[in-house]
């Protein structure tokens, strides 16, 4: 003969939630920093793996001889720019924040500006800016870009002459919402999830 007790079920749940939000709870500083490192390592390989792939003559245009090492460290500072925190809520709540909305962390890095000299003076090009938040929009007023080998070309490979006006080339184009940063962040959301698993699995161990 079998002895019946019975279990309160609601009892029952209600304790393992409340020691599982003691654990989580307890675990709170540890799962904010191995997700802080979990997360750069995510972007740091998005972002370099989404950059832009240049041409000669995309150099030519922007001109500037080292774009694709700026581009690169771009891609760095990026992987960088993100704010986690985790806090109690029912169980967890976790807020991740990727790149600032208005980029101002990134634009004001040195590889974000080009100056140089001409005739004219001490010049500035803004290309990161060009490249994030400028769209189709034109850039030089009145001159186009003609590829050739001129002795005053900073790169080498053309020079701008007048024109109807110039544009970022088109693969290179990006606005605020739609760039070539936000573009490496499509599905991350799954990953993150993943991550967020991973660590909440260890902990509950």
């Amino acid at each position: 003969m079998n002895i019946q007790i019975k279990i309160n079920q609601k009892d029952l749940q209600k304790g393992i939630q409340d020691e599982l939000k003691k654990v989580i709870r307890r675990s709170i500083p540890r799962i904010e920093t191995q997700l802080n490192v979990s997360l750069k390592e995510l972007l740091q390989r998005r972002f370099n793996e989404g950059l832009p792939v240049l041409t000669p003559l995309d150099i030519g245009e922007i001109g500037i001889r080292d774009l694709e090492n700026r581009l690169f460290n771009i891609a760095q500072a990026a992987s960088n720019s993100f704010k986690i925190t985790v806090r109690p809520a029912n169980l967890l709540r976790i807020d991740i924040g990727i790149l600032k909305s208005d980029y101002s962390d990134l634009l004001s890095l040195n590889e974000s500006i080009f100056q140089y000299f001409s005739k004219e003076g001490n010049n500035i090009l803004s290309w990161l800016e060009w490249i994030l938040k400028g769209g189709n929009g034109t850039v030089v007023s009145g001159y186009d870009f003609r590829t050739g080998s001129y002795g005053s070309s900073r790169t080498g490979l053309g020079l701008m002459f007048k024109g109807s006006g110039w544009s970022v080339p088109p693969h290179l184009q990006g606005t605020s919402q739609d760039n070539f940063l936000t573009r490496c962040l499509d599905g991350i959301d799954k990953d993150i999830e993943r991550t967020v698993k991973n660590l909440l699995n260890k902990e509950l161990r």
